[in-house]
């Protein structure tokens, strides 16, 4: 029986083919959401940078929706089930996919998400007053890149109907939770683990690069953070799905809650619990995080190499 091809290959080989993969998926995901753009929207390829710094163009959003759904499909999900299929013959054999989860388990990582909101604005605050060398205007290109982003992020998040706040939550919310813990928890993680027999750098390398990749440097510390904790969800689990509901739980979370300040259900002031140098917010908040996640920890699975 014919292995699958990379069921025997080195660990940094394998990482090379992943790397690989997702590029090559994300630049084909992007051409052909570029040519869905063109024939909904009428805007040629090379007027895209022209067309996607028009932040008053009202074909912008959508066509935003429509790239970024093809890209999180393109970039996040299919790749590691391609990195699947070519590593164990499966492309469901995700790290962690087949594995039912305890639903304590998931309620433990939900209710750790919704305590962590206070200390995660805290963090997030004091990371947005840093000051960065600014060598070669880095500092300043990072500043524009941050603005730009939270620009696009407040138009993606206005809802005036039901319909857009649920389609909010599967573009925001439900395609993110999958593509990026199928990638980066349930496909790199494994992998660094296998190369260094270390499962907390494994960990922490993958938090690290997870929070890299988004390009928001003055909220990178929140969200390193946050997948230290989504990698360790996965790790105890060994459930990849705790993990998944977690992070669901986290973006989902924000897109309701934005629908609901803007429709006046609830006060804009519960966004900035933790903030402005609540410290008493924030550290109670830090203390149930660890309380919680001691819980899972007692709970964990012991599979661990």
């Amino acid at each position: 029986m014919k292995l699958p091809f990379l069921s025997d290959k080195p660990q940094w080989l394998a990482l090379l083919w992943l790397i690989s993969i997702v590029f090559c998926s994300l630049g084909i995901s992007s051409f052909l959401s570029l040519v869905v753009v063109k024939l909904l929207y009428g805007v040629d390829v090379l007027d895209i940078q022209a067309f996607l710094s028009d932040l008053d163009n009202p074909a912008l959003l959508p066509a935003l929706k429509v790239m970024q759904t093809f890209q999180a499909i393109g970039g996040f999900i299919l790749p590691p089930m391609f990195f699947a299929q070519l590593s164990t013959g499966n492309a469901l054999e995700i790290e962690g996919s087949f594995t039912k989860p305890k639903w304590l388990e998931v309620a433990l990582a939900v209710m750790l998400i919704f305590a962590a909101q206070p200390i995660i604005n805290f963090t997030a605050e004091w990371n947005a007053s840093l000051d960065f060398p600014d060598w070669g205007g880095i500092e300043q290109w990072m500043k524009a890149q941050e603005e730009s982003t939270a620009q696009l992020t407040e138009k993606f998040l206005v809802m005036p109907t039901v319909g857009s706040m649920l389609f909010n939550l599967f573009m925001i919310g439900l395609l993110p939770a999958l593509g990026e813990e199928f990638l980066f928890r349930g496909t790199l993680q494994p992998i660094f683990r296998r190369m260094t027999g270390n499962v907390h750098f494994a960990v922490i390398a993958t938090a690290f690069l997870f929070s890299a990749m988004h390009l928001q440097f003055y909220g990178f510390i929140p969200r390193f953070l946050l997948g230290i904790v989504l990698g360790y969800f996965a790790v105890w689990s060994g459930s990849i799905w705790v993990s998944v509901a977690a992070h669901f739980f986290n973006n989902g979370a924000a897109v309701l809650l934005s629908y609901l300040i803007q429709h006046e259900m609830v006060n804009k002031s519960i966004e900035t619990v933790g903030t402005s140098g609540n410290w008493k917010a924030a550290a109670l908040s830090l203390t149930l995080c660890l309380f919680l996640l001691q819980q899972f920890y007692n709970r964990r699975k012991r599979y661990l190499d």
